[in-house]
């Protein structure tokens, strides 16, 4: 289990700097090509997570403003603050 929590995904990240890395100093259509295309992907998941986080942090907070947790407060001024931001 911790080949998957820890090596794998180091493994993962040298890999791809590596590609990305070889990407930069291969003048080649092929290689300009690949990081547009890697870079639509990054912006797509990255969308992904952005609205995954929000609905994360949203539902986390309502909560504890719904129970009247200890710190409430401060989860009302962060949810008005994600809204005033949005807007």
């Amino acid at each position: 289990m911790t080949f998957i929590k820890r090596q794998l995904p180091l493994i993962i990240c040298f890999l791809v700097g590596i590609v990305f890395a070889i990407q930069y100093y291969v003048p080649h259509q092929f290689s300009e090509d690949m990081l547009t295309e890697i870079n639509n992907w990054f912006i797509v998941i990255g969308i992904f997570a952005t609205i995954l986080g929000l609905y994360s942090i949203l539902h986390l907070h309502a909560g504890k403003i719904k129970h009247q947790s200890v710190g409430w407060g401060f989860s009302l001024v962060l949810i008005f603050s994600i809204i005033g931001t949005l807007i």
